[in-house]
């Protein structure tokens, strides 16, 4: 065989399997329990010797499985505001009873305009990594 020749038909093969690359689709960002995810493994409940049950391990998958769909922003990661009850170890209702009454007059003319807030980059890419096996399942 030719040297040239042998030269030429392994450049050419290479231009061959960078195009193939270059065709294929970009991979979405996975989490963490999906990259080590295997099939047959035996899923374990936190801190205990017993394997998962079947309904445990479909809804594990789902979840699995619903976290990259938001990392592949297939799903929206719409941001859910708290109400400040739920955040404070104060009754808030009580402290804004009185004053909500004497404005409650000038607030009945407003619309309530509610601003939607999506995660961030920075909020992706901790996603990415906290979703393992084990936060999964926990």
């Amino acid at each position: 065989i030719n040297r040239g020749f042998l030269v030429k038909m392994m450049s050419d093969n290479q231009e061959e399997t960078d195009e193939k690359k270059a065709e294929t689709p970009t991979q979405h960002p996975t989490s963490l329990a999906t990259q080590c995810y295997e099939d047959k493994k035996t899923l374990y409940y936190m801190e205990k010797d017993i394997p998962l049950t079947e309904e445990h391990r479909t809804m594990y998958n789902a979840l699995r499985t619903y976290a990259d769909d938001v990392l592949a922003r297939r799903v929206e990661w719409e941001l859910s505001v708290l109400d400040p009850r739920i955040m404070s170890l104060v009754d808030v209702e009580e402290k804004t009873s009185s004053t909500d009454s004497s404005s409650s007059s000038t607030t009945d003319n407003k619309t309530d305009v509610i601003v939607k807030e999506y995660a961030t980059e920075a909020m992706y890419e901790y996603l990415q990594n906290w979703a393992t096996e084990h936060t999964l399942i926990r």
